[in-house]
């Protein structure tokens, strides 16, 4: 799989997101492909905040949110684009 990591900013530069069928799809401005792999965003410090799988330009798996110290704040579970918990 995939990894890219960024800040948020340097995402929107990267990737769009279009709603097909009702569901958030990432996409590659470069390829026009949806993105598979792993999503790492980062604050301006170079630390991760967030992390989450991404399949066929959709959320799949597990989605983590990390406080300034790297802890886990919070974390979801997605499939095929929709939030299971």
């Amino acid at each position: 799989k995939d990894l890219w990591e960024g800040t948020v900013e340097e995402a929107e530069l990267q990737f769009v997101t279009h709603i097909i069928n009702g569901k958030d799809t990432i996409f590659s401005k470069d390829t026009g492909a949806p993105f598979t792999g792993t999503m790492r965003v980062l604050n301006a410090d170079g630390r991760a905040k967030g992390q989450f799988g991404v399949w066929n330009g959709r959320m799949h798996g597990e989605e983590i949110f990390f406080n300034s110290r790297g802890r886990v704040t919070e974390n979801h579970l997605w499939s095929n684009g929709k939030r299971m918990r």
